[in-house]
């Protein structure tokens, strides 16, 4: 069974800025959040925020979605749903 064509990319998402934080200058650098530290900004649990960043779930609560982008951009960093979400053609 192939597997569905749309996926949870926030675990790409957040690892492109961890990474691309590292090339700006230390004072200029905003804070990538842990897993632990999202899951309680967003308001769930850890091993549910983990589970969406595995892409271990079958649907994701479009509350939750907002609230992930909300905080992320309360943080500095501009981020839209299809930050969260993606759609590949298989």
């Amino acid at each position: 069974m192939k597997g569905m064509p749309v996926r949870i990319a926030l675990k790409h998402y957040l690892d492109t800025i961890a990474y691309e934080e590292g090339f700006r200058p230390q004072e200029a650098r905003r804070k990538v959040p842990t897993v632990t530290a999202l899951a309680g900004d967003v308001g769930i649990t850890r091993s549910q925020m983990h589970r969406i960043l595995s892409n271990d779930v079958k649907s994701l609560n479009l509350d939750i979605a907002d609230k992930i982008i909300s905080v992320m951009r309360q943080r500095g960093f501009d981020m839209a749903i299809t930050d969260i979400v993606d759609y590949r053609d298989q």
